[in-house]
């Protein structure tokens, strides 16, 4: 059994991601000529290629060049986790660097991602899947917040690392607790023995114990296994992420445990590293399968609580 280092690991999830949409146009020229439109599945690093070529980028999804003959005009979008599903990536949404910092978001940047937020619900509206109130609350919430950008800044690590990859935390955690004194069965699990934070940050009480998952789903390969570690930066912090096991074949979101050694509240914050997450490749498939036997926790979506 062998250690995936960072090459191996982004083959294994250099899968179709985002859909490019590519319009070659002539009415801007006084042509009269349909437009030309092209739709291809791509893959994070042909995705990278092509921001690094791209002349003019308007927000983070869209680029329009001007040629002697034709106007050409780029979208992107990326997949949604189902869509993206037939392609087998290993890790979705995947990021194929080391991110410590995140740039200031510039003016133009903040308002094509609206643009593209908005557009996205105006969709869902007209298509019945976005309540009326929700829609109008986004679209208020957009308005008020035009002139705002991200501040950037430096953030718990997160992506690929030379041999292995650091996984980040969505922004929901059960957070025990022992205000009723009930005692935690993994055979009949008492919901009253936690209690649900949604919040950018989270504070894990001296002693306490805190139940989060990742933002990526994976999907194991037959020959391959992963053990679930603590980062180094929450382990100074005294921030344990208790081991777990990725079987071959198992697939889902990772629900990941913390337990803080301190006798201090330790902050953690969502959609930064929180674990990270180290491959070994087998010399041959098992003859089972996690998903061969379908076990309990395949396709695991959400933290999900213990089951006997």
């Amino acid at each position: 059994m062998t250690i995936l280092v960072d090459k191996e690991i982004i083959a294994l999830c250099d899968r179709p991601q985002w859909e490019m949409t590519t319009t070659w146009s002539h009415r801007h020229l006084g042509i009269d000529k349909d437009d030309h439109v092209e739709k291809e599945m791509i893959n994070i690093t042909q995705r990278q290629r092509i921001d690094y070529h791209i002349p003019e980028l308007v927000g983070k999804n869209r680029y329009v060049k001007d040629m002697p003959t034709e106007r050409v005009t780029r979208e992107f979008r990326e997949l949604t986790q189902e869509e993206a599903h037939p392609y087998k990536a290993m890790i979705f949404p995947f990021v194929a660097e080391q991110v410590r910092e995140i740039p200031t978001e510039t003016k133009e940047d903040f308002h094509g991602r609206m643009r593209i937020i908005q557009d996205k619900l105006a969709v869902e509206f007209v298509a019945g899947d976005c309540p009326p109130g929700v829609f109008n609350d986004w679209i208020a919430q957009i308005g008020g917040e035009r002139h705002m950008r991200h501040p950037g800044g430096k953030v718990i690590s997160y992506g690929t690392s030379s041999m292995g990859y650091d996984v980040r935390v969505q922004n929901r955690f059960f957070v025990f607790t022992n205000a009723l004194c009930r005692t935690i069965d993994p055979k009949n699990f008492d919901p009253k023995n936690y209690v649900e934070v949604i919040a950018e940050s989270v504070l894990i009480p001296p002693n306490g114990f805190v139940l989060a998952v990742s933002m990526e789903y994976f999907q194991m390969p037959d020959d391959v296994a992963a053990t679930v570690l603590g980062k180094s930066t929450y382990a100074r912090c005294g921030i344990n992420c208790l081991a777990t096991p990725l079987e071959p074949g198992w697939e889902g979101y990772i629900t990941l445990e913390f337990s803080n050694s301190t006798p201090s509240p330790v902050l953690m914050y969502a959609h930064e590293g929180a674990a990270q997450v180290i491959f070994h490749k087998g010399n041959q498939r098992p003859k089972v399968t996690y998903g061969d036997r379908g076990g309990k926790y395949q396709g695991q979506h959400g933290i999900t609580l213990p089951t006997a």
